[in-house]
């Protein structure tokens, strides 16, 4: 009696002819996505590396009494007081972030 050889079935193709036999189609596949991750600023700890640049930014003039007379009791700049407080809220909302 003779044995049939045995014969393999075709592998799968993911249709762009870079698949081999060692590299299954799944991860071909993930390999060819883009992914483009988005850090949101928010969540980021905040590089004191750099210097302070100046900006504008409106208040109500009695929040300005309020920040004048904390930096004034306190011995610390406005813009310290303002730092710490946005650190708090941005803690505070989003939680303490990953360094």
């Amino acid at each position: 009696m003779v044995e049939e050889p045995v014969v393999q079935a075709p592998a799968e193709s993911s249709g762009d002819g870079k698949h081999t036999e060692d590299q299954p189609v799944e991860e071909l596949h993930y390999a060819q996505r883009s992914i483009t991750v988005i850090q949101d600023p928010r969540l980021l700890p905040v590089d004191k590396s750099v210097p302070m640049a100046a900006f504008s930014s409106y208040m109500y003039p009695d929040r300005r009494r309020q920040l004048k007379q904390e930096a004034t009791s306190t011995g610390d700049s406005m813009q310290d007081i303002i730092d710490v407080a946005l650190s708090e809220y941005f803690e505070q909302r989003y939680g303490k972030h990953e360094t």
